[in-house]
């Protein structure tokens, strides 16, 4: 059985419901998904990046993921949409030297949930229902 990567995102009550579907793929069932922002200091960027690893053919899949309103400011991962801003991380120092790295601390503020439901898929030839991984970060 195949099985279909989705990432989305949407918003909770306090701000106006937003879902961007971001990425859509076929995956199998002997997939590990790792989601996580990550970030740029220089630009000010803030990005949500994926990692796909299957067991069994031992492929390794990563990909960034820029998000409408996510940013990097004064240490912090914000989500802002509007008038309203949610801080989502903060983020620190670690490390000396070329062993120098970011240690992103979630917040709680946004939480990536991970759902599973099936979906009608439509290959161009057939419409079939498969099952479907979706990724949402709810913004609270």
């Amino acid at each position: 059985m195949k099985t279909c990567l989705i990432l989305l995102i949407g918003a909770s009550t306090c701000l106006a419901a937003t879902t961007i579907p971001l990425k859509k793929q076929a995956a199998v069932a002997s997939a590990s998904n790792q989601v996580q922002f990550s970030v740029d200091e220089k630009t000010g960027q803030a990005w949500v990046s994926i990692n796909t690893y299957d067991s069994l053919s031992e492929v390794d899949e990563y990909q960034e993921i820029a998000v409408p309103g996510l940013a990097f400011r004064n240490g912090k991962i914000v989500y802002k949409r509007g008038s309203h801003e949610q801080v989502c991380a903060t983020v620190k120092k670690s490390g000396w030297g070329i062993f120098e790295e970011n240690q992103i601390q979630k917040t709680g503020n946004c939480v990536f949930e991970k759902l599973t439901r099936k979906e009608k898929i439509d290959n161009g030839f057939e419409v079939e229902e498969k099952m479907a991984t979706i990724f949402n970060l709810s913004i609270r």
